[in-house]
């Protein structure tokens, strides 16, 4: 938990997810499910500061005696008030340390977390996920709305009763919320739901993981939607996301829709804008009548992004970002009116604004070997996501999309994109 975060994006962290060992060794628990876990900060901060335990499910146990696993997981009931007590309003990053929406995590728990958000709505907080099927299985149960509002009950009947000794002090900025504790009335049925200080994320790190997390994102009930593109493992076209299989069991009626409007069952492929138009929405198609695919705009029937996060990986083993796919998300948001949040580089930069043109087709000239002499740690990025660090490696015949890089370091390396600094925020909801 930090009051003051290091992350450019966030104000604070907030952890009440915890685990603890056999041994009494308390941290966190995570299982690592796709490629951006290959390099997990927490679990490298897990390892030396909390249980000692890779992030792994040979290591998590429920509440089996029996069971040969070394961690428990649980809710810390002391963290999980945290939030109450704090006055200024922040951007609250929830669980930062694991996931949420992981399977070791129970609706329970989730429901708690959900009810301290609600008694804060001057807070602002941010819930990023890679379980998105999870997260709008969550979001969209009926059942989910009643059972946070009851652990609200059960929260200002804690403050009322002074049970738990201390004073719910942010609940003085909800007059309605005071009214309530005042006269120890119940929320009567009456569930808002989503709450309007909850932001829904999804990290994708390629193209593969955003056409499979965004389309359950957008079909999950929300007043904010982003999406963390960090660590940037390859190019992401927001214009064209998902896939047949993925936005069907996102959006079924979507889908069935859209078959019903082509009067045929035998749609093959479907992709879906999500950042242009907030009124107007772009459905690309094929069918075996139309292999090279169509285009049908109408009244937006999901919502799109509301924010776009995008960074380099950092630490000892980070893999590079090529300067192109950054700038591609940069100018997809800009010509969407989407808020654009460029965090860092990582550890590379590209070696110099100036000289990015360099290609593999001109390594071994006079200028390449100037340049190489002068970059630190110099290597190149493939648009495709290669990296090569060694000369000799370099194709016979070049790749005009290939970039010079060097490792610097997360510091050195910045946050400036083409030299302006990129620090958009979505505006609250009112």
């Amino acid at each position: 938990m930090s009051d003051r975060s290091k992350i450019e994006w966030t104000d604070a962290t907030w952890n009440p997810i915890r685990a603890i060992t056999r041994e009494g060794k308390i941290g966190w628990h995570c299982e690592k499910i796709s490629a951006a876990c290959a390099n997990c900060y927490a679990e490298a901060m897990n390892q030396r500061l909390g249980t000692g335990l890779e992030y792994h499910s040979k290591h998590f146990f429920y509440d089996d005696k029996r069971s040969d696993k070394k961690s428990l997981v649980f809710l810390d009931e002391k963290t999980l008030l945290q939030p109450l007590h704090w006055k200024r309003p922040r951007r609250i990053f929830v669980c930062s340390m694991t996931d949420l929406f992981g399977d070791w995590v129970t609706d329970e728990m989730r429901d708690r977390i959900h009810a301290i958000m609600a008694l804060t709505p001057h807070h602002d907080y941010q819930i990023l996920t890679k379980r998105s099927a999870r997260m709008r299985q969550y979001a969209t149960n009926p059942a989910t709305p009643p059972r946070i509002w009851a652990a609200v009950d059960a929260l200002i009947d804690l403050w009322n009763s002074g049970g738990a000794g201390f004073r719910l002090r942010a609940i003085d900025n909800d007059p309605k919320i005071v009214a309530l504790a005042d006269q120890g009335a119940s929320w009567g049925g009456e569930t808002p739901w989503p709450l309007k200080n909850v932001w829904f994320g999804v990290t994708a790190e390629n193209q593969q993981a955003a056409d499979k997390r965004i389309p359950d994102l957008l079909a999950t009930s929300a007043t904010m939607r982003f999406v963390s593109i960090e660590p940037m493992l390859g190019p992401i076209d927001l214009e064209r996301i998902g896939t047949l299989d993925t936005i069907r069991s996102a959006m079924p009626e979507i889908v069935a829709r859209e078959e019903d409007d082509l009067c045929q069952n035998s749609v093959s492929g479907m992709q879906i804008d999500v950042i242009n138009s907030a009124h107007q929405a772009t459905i690309y198609y094929q069918t075996p009548d139309h292999m090279g695919g169509f285009a049908i705009r109408f009244p937006r029937p999901f919502p799109r992004l509301d924010w776009v996060i995008c960074g380099g990986e950092s630490g000892p083993h980070a893999r590079p970002m090529h300067p192109d796919w950054a700038r591609s998300l940069r100018d997809q948001c800009a010509a969407a009116s989407v808020p654009f949040f460029f965090k860092q580089w990582g550890e590379f930069r590209e070696f110099d604004h100036e000289t990015r043109e360099i290609t593999l087709v001109e390594a071994g000239s006079d200028f390449a070997e100037s340049v190489l002499a002068a970059a630190c740690n110099p290597s190149w990025i493939t648009a495709d996501g290669r990296h090569i660090r060694n000369q000799d490696d370099l194709p016979e015949h070049g790749e005009p999309r290939a970039r010079l890089i060097e490792r610097v370091g997360k510091k050195s390396a910045g946050r400036l994109l083409d030299g302006r600094e990129h620090s958009e925020f979505p505006g609250r909801q009112a």
